[in-house]
C-alpha cells in the first residue's frame, strides 16, 4: 500500500476485494518512486484457486510510458533537474586541472559563481595547506599513474571560511598510463 500513491488507495482496495477467476485490469494506476515522483502503471489481479487459500492473488504491474526496447523512459529525462538539485559538486577537469565543468551546487558550496571558475585551476580554490597533496593525486591522475583517488581536504568559501570536502575523483583514460582529464566530486 506505501507504494501505491495515497489518492489511488480506494481504487485499489476496491481491485484487490473482487473476486473472480478471470484477471481484472486497471489502467492508469499510480505508483510512488523512491524520489516522490509518480509511475503510471497498469495493474492486472488474477485470483488463484488454490484449495484452502481463496484469497492468492497474483498481481502484474506493467509500467506505461517505458521503451522496452531500450529498456529507458520514453519521456525526455530531465537531467539538468537533477544535477540542479544534487547536493554534490561533479567536475571535470583538463590535464592542467582546469576546470571544464561544474555543476550548481558548486555555488552553494564556495559561494563562486560557475562563470568566475570555471578555466580556473581547481587548486586555486583549495586551502594553501592542502594544496600539495590535492595537486600530487590529481596529477597522478592526469598523468595515468593512478585511476582513481579519494582525500578529505579542506576548501576556500569566497569569504575565506574553510569548507571540509571530500574529494572523489577518476581518471577518463581508458588505458593506464594515459594522460587525461578528471571527472569527479566533491
Amino acid at each position: 500500500n506505501k507504494l501505491v500513491h495515497p489518492s489511488q488507495h480506494a481504487r485499489l482496495h476496491t481491485l484487490v476485494g473482487q473476486h473472480s477467476n478471470q484477471p481484472v485490469s486497471v489502467s492508469n494506476l499510480h505508483l510512488l518512486r523512491l524520489d516522490g515522483s509518480i509511475l503510471p502503471v497498469e495493474l492486472t489481479v488474477t485470483s488463484l484457486p488454490i484449495p484452502g487459500h481463496p484469497l492468492i492473488q497474483q498481481l502484474q504491474i506493467t509500467p506505461h510510458g517505458i521503451d522496452t526496447s531500450g529498456n529507458s523512459m520514453a519521456e525526455p529525462y530531465d537531467a539538468n533537474l537533477l544535477l540542479e538539485r544534487l547536493e554534490q559538486t561533479i567536475f571535470h577537469l583538463n590535464t592542467e586541472l582546469q576546470l571544464i565543468l561544474i555543476t550548481p551546487f558548486w555555488l552553494k558550496l564556495l559561494d563562486y559563481t560557475i562563470e568566475e571558475s570555471l578555466n580556473k585551476s581547481l587548486i586555486d580554490f583549495i586551502h594553501p595547506e592542502d594544496q600539495a597533496l590535492a595537486q600530487a593525486r590529481l596529477n597522478a591522475l592526469a598523468d595515468g599513474k593512478r585511476q582513481r583517488t579519494q582525500v578529505n581536504i579542506r576548501m576556500l568559501t569566497k569569504n575565506g571560511l574553510l569548507q571540509w570536502v571530500d574529494l572523489r575523483a577518476n581518471t577518463s583514460a581508458l588505458l593506464r598510463g594515459e594522460q587525461s582529464s578528471i571527472i569527479g566530486t566533491l
